[in-house]
């Protein structure tokens, strides 16, 4: 069928919104030009953009295919659309829908950088890490002082186990706008990156990623402390008040506090390449975090008696990363008919869908109420006698704690849980359970199960 375009004035007022980030009124632009004319390959086009933008990819990818589909045969645009519904195939976790399309663009295309990126992100997706790490070398030959580039390059080399080389490139992140709500980076402060002679100087170890990067990699500030340096913490508020409880800094401040006056900074995520961190050498002795006396002593009383094992459990992340949370009722054939375990919840946040799951079947204890902070979760998480969570901060807390803990995979896992591993050098506590397939976690769900009754 031949496409057909509404008036182009329609298209200029559409864009103009959709250029001044007025996404709903571009996006009711976009509706109205399609009310008319249903197959407006523009229209189309730019509704799926802000469809992606809003990550609702399912919308995307089948407003993004059937622009494809309607824009002429002879168009300019083909790699950049590909390109469009490769990065909305990855949101919607088709991987080898990605793929397909990247492959597509290439036959168009065989040097454009954005669909070479795209094809090694789809190739990472589908855990071929040193394939996509080769697409993101050809794509470097034709943009080199791309900041994303080289970033990618870094988390397929992390994911490999080539360290040394991808703590280099995983700086790249620092030339790349910090997440919302972390602040911009002390760039002013020379940046410390390992020398030894700082004894006696002030330095600054600021958190710019998640809660899970800041529990990781604060494991590192007592051997900075050891140098002779006086530590200065800067992490998110939630962490502040455990991290002032504990002997790893002279003084914490949160991004709530200016940045304090001090003679050198590193970000937390760069302390393993100051430390020139391997397999070998990476510092794995736990626990180096633990919960205040008094907040145990409250968690004691709250948890009463102790009659069976007590396992904790987390399984919903942030909203913006579906493929690291589950659905709770997923993980009914662990934990319905137990009666060997007590099942609590370390979630304070949750889906109401969750929520009446948990009010309906009553097997799980919730503790919503009563974690007020981040050191009562700490003290819960210290209460229990083993932890089963998502990629998500609480794997790292029950980690750092010292604590048994499970961690739930999907499929393509972050880079600090390497690749085909079941254990992680990180928390020698952990033991990994990866999906076997994209999306499959009721294949992880069963080997915990399985595991669990062992």
């Amino acid at each position: 069928m031949e496409s057909r375009l509404a008036d182009p004035t329609m298209h200029i007022a559409a864009l103009r919104h959709f250029e001044a980030g007025r996404l709903a009124e571009a996006a009711a632009a976009c509706v109205a030009i399609l009310n008319g004319v249903p197959r407006d390959w523009l229209a189309l086009r730019m509704l799926g953009h802000i469809r992606k933008s809003e990550r609702a990819f399912d919308q995307a990818v089948h407003l993004l295919a059937a622009a494809l589909q309607a824009a002429p045969s002879d168009t300019d645009d083909t790699v950049s659309m590909l390109n469009d519904l490769a990065e909305a195939l990855l949101g919607n976790q088709d991987y080898a829908g990605a793929l397909d399309c990247c492959r597509r663009a290439l036959a168009h295309d065989p040097r454009d950088a954005m669909t070479l990126r795209n094809h090694g992100n789809a190739l990472a997706a589908l855990n071929r890490h040193t394939e996509a790490l080769e697409q993101y070398r050809l794509a470097r030959m034709v943009t080199p002082d791309s900041a994303r580039l080289r970033l990618n390059e870094g988390i397929a080399m992390l994911a490999l186990g080539v360290w040394p080389e991808g703590w280099e490139r995983l700086e790249a992140r620092l030339s790349i706008p910090p997440p919302e709500g972390v602040g911009p980076f002390p760039d002013n402060i020379p940046q410390w990156r390992g020398e030894p002679d700082i004894a006696g100087k002030s330095i600054l170890l600021h958190a710019e990623q998640g809660l899970g990067d800041t529990l990781q990699f604060i494991r590192y500030a007592p051997l900075v402390a050891a140098r002779g340096a006086r530590v200065v913490l800067r992490v998110q508020p939630a962490l502040g008040p455990l991290f002032a409880r504990l002997p790893i800094a002279d003084t914490v401040f949160t991004f709530f506090d200016a940045v304090p006056d001090v003679d050198l900074q590193c970000p937390v995520a760069s302390l393993p390449l100051a430390f020139r961190t391997t397999l070998a050498n990476l510092p794995a002795q736990v626990p180096y975090l633990g919960a205040p006396p008094e907040y145990l002593m409250l968690w004691q009383a709250l948890l009463g008696l102790r009659r069976r094992k007590r396992i904790g459990i987390a399984w919903f992340g942030r909203q913006n990363m579906p493929h690291r949370s589950l659905p709770l009722h997923t993980l009914a054939p662990l934990l319905l008919g137990r009666q060997d375990v007590e099942f609590h919840s370390l979630q304070k946040e949750m889906p109401e869908s969750d929520r009446r799951w948990l009010a309906t079947h009553g097997v799980v204890v919730d503790h919503t109420e009563d974690q007020r902070n981040f050191l009562d979760t700490t003290a819960l998480v210290a209460r229990m006698d083993m932890v089963l969570s998502i990629d998500t901060a609480m794997a790292h807390l029950a980690g750092a704690l010292g604590k048994p803990v499970w961690i739930m995979l999907p499929f393509s896992a972050d880079w600090r849980w390497l690749v085909g591993r079941s254990d992680s050098p990180w928390y020698p506590t952990a033991r990994l359970f990866r999906q076997k397939r994209p999306g499959d976690w009721n294949g992880v769900v069963a080997e915990v199960a399985q595991a669990l009754s062992v």
